[in-house]
Parts: structure tokens; C-alpha cells; sequence
């Protein structure tokens, strides 16, 4: 059968496949959806229990699109994925499973190791992260009153900061790692 069959009279093929890729879309952004928010076949809990609270829509996200060096976007990536290596994510897998709420920050001993407290919270960490949260402050006077999780969705969402997020993470990430090999020392 042809493309012509299809279409109705009057209509050109331009806006036949205009029609066509628009419905498509939006049929593939409704799935990715239903999927992101699907529980049913995790045994330990989403992973994206964090990213679908702020990710709506079905764009490449500012830093997938800028240039920036992959080890910086790979690790940027994985906090917004929820699969950087903090207890939140390691709990999942030992045996038996660490129960969500006993996965506790091994340098903070009072709070869940989520990318929440990683990026915002966590005491370890506050000289790195004083430089953007002083940049993010300054972009939005109310930076500094919103809550842990607009104050994250604001960093990992603003274009302008992508760039700067992904050093801070990079720079967390190799403090941790150095602390965590100390512990264990």
C-alpha cells in the first residue's frame, strides 16, 4: 500500500508527514513515560526514583548537547540516573538488600546517601560546592530558600550551569572515592 492511499484528498505529503511524525512523538513520549514510572518489575526499588520527579519531557537534556569532556558528562549523567556508587545505590545490591532508609552517607552518619544530600546536603563537600551554590544565588536571589529538591532540579536543569555541575561532581566523586579508601584503610 502506498503513502498516497493513506492521505486524504487535498493534503500534501509534507504536511501528511508532519501530521504522522507529531503523533508518533507524541505516542513515543506517552510510552517512555508509563515506563519511567512503572515499579512493577523492580524488585529493589526504582532507580529512577529521583529522575522521574523532575525529568516531564522527552528532550536531550543541555549537557548531553554541549560540548564537554565525556568523563564530566558521564558522571553527570549518573547522578541524574541515580547510578553514581552512593549508598543509595549500593544498598540495593547486598545481600540481602539494605532497606532504602538504612542506606545511610558514610561520612554524615544521620542522613540516606542520595544524590540529594551528595549534591546539596552533605557537610564533606560544602567548600566544593560553595563556588556554584554562590553562582546559582546570584542567578536566582532565591536559590539559597528553596528546598533540597528545587535547589537540585535548579543545578541540573539551568544550561548555564551544566558545565560548572559536572567539575563539582567530578571533584566530589574523587573526594569520596579518596575518603571512602581511608575508611577502609
Amino acid at each position: 500500500m502506498s503513502v498516497e492511499h493513506l492521505m486524504q484528498p487535498g493534503i500534501s505529503k509534507e504536511l501528511f508527514f508532519k501530521v504522522i511524525k507529531s503523533k508518533l512523538r507524541i505516542l513515543d513520549e506517552q510510552l517512555w513515560f508509563t515506563k519511567l514510572w512503572n515499579d512493577n518489575s523492580n524488585v529493589n526499588g526504582n532507580k529512577l526514583r529521583l529522575y522521574r520527579r523532575y525529568k516531564k519531557d522527552l528532550q536531550p537534556e543541555h549537557y548531553v548537547i554541549n560540548a564537554m569532556p565525556r568523563h564530566l558528562r558521564s558522571n553527570l549523567c549518573k547522578l541524574r540516573c541515580g547510578t553514581l556508587p552512593l549508598s543509595v545505590e549500593t544498598g540495593r545490591y547486598t545481600k540481602p538488600p539494605i532497606p532504602l532508609g538504612e542506606r545511610i552517607c558514610p561520612f554524615c552518619n544521620n542522613a540516606v546517601e542520595d544524590e540529594i544530600h551528595f549534591l546539596i546536603n552533605c557537610e564533606i563537600y560544602s567548600d566544593l560546592r560553595f563556588n556554584l551554590f554562590h553562582r546559582a544565588t546570584v542567578m536566582d536571589n532565591s536559590f539559597c530558600t528553596k528546598s533540597d529538591f528545587n535547589q537540585f532540579v535548579f543545578l541540573i536543569k539551568n544550561a548555564e550551569l551544566q558545565y560548572e555541575l559536572s567539575i563539582l561532581v567530578h571533584n566530589m566523586i574523587r573526594r569520596r572515592r579518596a575518603l571512602k579508601s581511608n575508611l577502609h584503610s
